[in-house]
């Protein structure tokens, strides 16, 4: 993989200049604004937005174009970007999400597991038994009965930045 890569933009956006230092397949800068109607829109604010969207839709059909859209960009760059900072895919993300949420109105309500099922994208009572198992470990049955799950939380963008510590110091030379 390069070390650096250059993402462009689609539609009638106007972006700056955009880098992106990927060391070890590890995403380490991100420089990213864009200009849509004179106002200046950066990345991280696009992901927050995205994630956002993605939590208020969780119970619908959702569409990553839209997902996306909200980060002003395109699915396939979002999609990259997304894997790239959160070591897994915007669809793991969902499902890990709707799964955590199908576990705690199990255990909540008295909803049967089908009208659960459905509410969270599944077809079949079965193939929701079957992710439900993989991901908690335990059927949705055992859940309902108050036996341990898994919780994946939902996911906050937030920007640190370390350093910029003043430090004394002084130069020793010595026999080597």
């Amino acid at each position: 993989m390069q070390a650096s890569k250059i993402i462009t933009a689609y539609a009638s956006l106007t972006w700056h200049h955009t880098a992106l230092k990927i060391k070890n397949n590890k995403l380490k800068l991100i420089q990213l604004c864009h200009t849509e109607g004179g106002l200046e829109v950066d990345w991280i604010t696009g992901i927050q937005r995205a994630l956002d969207y993605t939590e208020a839709h969780l119970t619908e059909e959702i569409d990553y174009e839209i997902v996306a859209k909200q980060a002003y960009s395109s699915a396939f760059h979002f999609q990259r970007i997304f894997s790239m900072l959160c070591g897994f895919s915007l669809g793991d993300y969902i499902r890990m999400r709707r799964l955590t949420l199908a576990a705690d109105e199990l255990y909540r309500t008295s909803e049967k597991v089908i009208d659960i099922a459905l509410k969270y994208g599944y077809d079949t009572p079965e193939s929701f038994s079957r992710a439900f198992a993989r991901f908690h470990g335990i059927t949705p049955t055992d859940a309902r009965h108050g036996k341990n799950v898994k919780s994946f939380s939902r996911l906050s963008v937030k920007l640190i930045l370390s350093g910029g510590n003043t430090m004394d110091y002084r130069i020793v030379q010595g026999n080597l």
